[in-house]
C-alpha cells in the first residue's frame, strides 16, 4: 500500500470518527438536556410538597402521601359531622312547619341543637357567642 493510500484510508477514518464523536456529543446533550428537564420537574414537584432540604424523593413521596390520607380521613369525619347537624336542623324544620311555633312540639329539637353534645357542640357555641356579640347581647 503506497503513502497515499494510507493517507487517504487514515483520512477516512479520521472523518468517520469525527462525524461519530458529533453524534455521540448530539446524543450526549439531548441527554443532558432530558436529564436537567427531569431535575427541574423534581425540583418543582418538591418546591411544591413542601419538601424538607435533606429529605430524599421516596421519603418526601411518602410524607405527602401519608399526609393526603389523613386530609381525606379528616374530610370524611366533617362530611359525617355536617351530615348529623343537617340532619338535626332538617328535624327541627320539619317540626316547626308541621307543628307552627308550639314550644311543645319542637322543643326537643331546639335542645338537641343548642344544648346536646355532637360533632359540632364547639363550632356551634362559638357561632353562638359570635352572633350574641354581634346583636350585643351578653354572653349566655
Amino acid at each position: 500500500m503506497s503513502d497515499m493510500d494510507l493517507d487517504r484510508e487514515l483520512r477516512a477514518k479520521i472523518a468517520d470518527l469525527t462525524d461519530e464523536c458529533k453524534t455521540l456529543r448530539a446524543e450526549r446533550d439531548a441527554y443532558k438536556q432530558s436529564l436537567y428537564a427531569e431535575l427541574d420537574t423534581n425540583l418543582r414537584l418538591r418546591e411544591l410538597g413542601g419538601a424538607k432540604p435533606d429529605e430524599c424523593m421516596t421519603p418526601f413521596l411518602e410524607r405527602v402521601i401519608a399526609e393526603r390520607d389523613s386530609l381525606q380521613v379528616g374530610a370524611q369525619v366533617l362530611r359525617n359531622d355536617l351530615d348529623t347537624a343537617l340532619g338535626m336542623l332538617a328535624d327541627w324544620c320539619v317540626a316547626v312547619n308541621v307543628n307552627g311555633t308550639g314550644w311543645d312540639d319542637w322543643d326537643e329539637y331546639y335542645k338537641d341543637a343548642a344544648y346536646r353534645d355532637g360533632p359540632l357542640r364547639a363550632m356551634l357555641d362559638k357561632a353562638i357567642a359570635e352572633a350574641r356579640e354581634r346583636r350585643g347581647l351578653e354572653a349566655a
